[in-house]
């Protein structure tokens, strides 16, 4: 799924050869010989916008600037019109015709033929260059805005870890608010951080030394500093390498997370020998390293809360994500539902279920019948 790195990198992509010239020809039906080949997909072309008014706001208008913040991507247009925005979803990209395209982890970027296949749309321009973007599970989506940096959904995204200064007082009241797994909070676009999804947000973590299912708001302030620093680092360097992955760190976890052996509840080594544990939080196949990030969910490396003012939810919430560290014994109360052997039950583990409705309604009917006989 394209990331921070991967929408910078498409950025890039698309800044270098398209930037600065007039487009020349829209063609907004899909192309490439897929299933929906010839037709307008108005689920990735979002909000009601129709064919014609997306060839419209687009043709004749010069390609100013592309942005991005988070994983939202936009194209500045010269003139009188609205700006387009792209978000890749989970399979969405941008392919230049005659230039190889952006490898990605998960899914192939088709550039056999012309148009690619799964092509949504595609952009000529004025100096020759033919521009697609295409997603062939459909979740990516293709707006229009007036002014992308104040409405949504740019305008509700957390600060860019690449673009924007980092403000530790900021990013601390965020952590410090939620009680929820600290993964959780980092692949929320708009609480703390824009930009960071699922393999991001395991090195980040690995990199801070923090459990993934830590508790977000009883972080230390250290860790919570050391968390930040991370999430610049990995994304910096990510995006400096042009997401290309054969030039990450070899210690990065991104090397050893994919395929059938990165299921929950099992593990693989690092090079060093170090095993990484797969489990499962916020939802997310998540892998982590025990021996870095600690054993238990709700990890308790520091006493000090990260910042004042959090919310008065429940410590125990954890959103709803399960954890467990890949068959380790976990420690404390609400950590994936093991104890320590010897361990007393607390009071409320040791009181026996009530019995279902049914089951007493049944043994009523079943003395009447005998009182009769």
């Amino acid at each position: 799924m394209p990331e921070l790195p991967e929408v910078e990198a498409a950025r890039v992509l698309v800044e270098r050869h398209c930037a600065g010239h007039a487009i020349s020809a829209v063609g907004a039906k899909e192309g490439g010989g897929g299933p929906r080949d010839g037709q307008f997909d108005d689920i990735v072309v979002c909000e009601g916008v129709a064919e014609a008014e997306l060839v419209e706001a687009l043709s004749g208008r010069t390609l100013t600037a592309v942005r991005r913040k988070g994983k939202q991507l936009w194209f500045e247009l010269g003139g009188a019109g609205k700006d387009a925005l792209f978000h890749f979803g989970m399979t969405g990209a941008f392919v230049v015709k005659g230039v190889t395209p952006l490898k990605y982890q998960e899914f192939r970027v088709h550039d056999e033929v012309w148009p690619p296949k799964f092509c949504k749309l595609e952009l000529t321009f004025a100096n020759g260059a033919r521009l697609a973007f295409t997603d062939p599970r459909r979740l990516g989506r293709i707006r229009l805005r007036d002014d992308p940096r104040t409405e949504p959904p740019i305008s509700t995204l957390a600060p860019d870890p690449v673009l924007e200064p980092a403000d530790l007082a900021a990013f601390s009241a965020a952590l410090g608010r939620t009680a929820a797994p600290i993964k959780a909070v980092l692949l929320d676009q708009e609480r703390a951080v824009s930009g960071v999804g699922n393999w991001l947000a395991d090195d980040v973590l690995y990199l801070a030394k923090i459990h993934p299912a830590a508790v977000s708001k009883r972080l230390g302030a250290e860790q919570v500093a050391a968390l930040l620093r991370a999430v610049r680092r990995v994304c910096e360097l990510a995006c400096k390498v042009g997401a290309d992955s054969s030039r990450f760190p070899a210690e990065w976890l991104f090397h050893v997370r994919w395929g059938r052996a990165s299921k929950p509840g099992t593990s693989m080594k690092l090079e060093d020998g170090r095993r990484v544990a797969f489990s499962t939080v916020a939802g997310r196949t998540t892998a982590f390293v025990p021996e870095e990030q600690g054993r238990t969910p709700r990890y308790t490396g520091a006493a000090e809360p990260a910042a004042a003012g959090g919310d008065d939810d429940d410590d125990d919430d954890d959103g709803g994500s399960s954890a467990d560290d890949g068959g380790e014994e976990a420690e404390g109360p609400g950590a994936g539902g093991k104890r320590k052997r010897g361990a007393k039950a607390s009071p409320r583990q040791s009181k026996p279920k009530a019995k279902p409705k049914k089951q007493k309604q049944q043994k009523k009917k079943q003395g009447k019948k005998k009182k009769k006989r």
